[in-house]
């Protein structure tokens, strides 16, 4: 699975602060410090694609007003 691998590989060169952010964590033993591409490929196939893009595209609206009033700041004089 190409797409895995990719990911791992990304995970593998990513340093410690992203991975903090992701949520993954080293191992004990310090045999790992991001998935495998094994353990990613499971994740992948056992996703429900239909709800990831469903997930997906209820958040990204939310972001792209966000980053719109970051970089417009708040605007005066126009109603909600």
């Amino acid at each position: 699975m190409p797409e895995a691998s990719g990911v791992a590989e990304s995970g593998q060169r990513a340093c410690r602060s992203v991975l903090a952010a992701l949520g993954v964590h080293r191992h004990p033993l310090g045999w790992r410090r991001s998935p495998s591409t094994a353990t990613i490929g499971r994740v992948l196939a056992a996703l429900d694609g239909d709800a990831l893009d469903r997930a997906v595209s209820a958040c990204l609206p939310g972001q792209h007003r966000a980053a719109e009033s970051a970089t417009t700041g708040p605007s005066h004089g126009s109603s909600p």
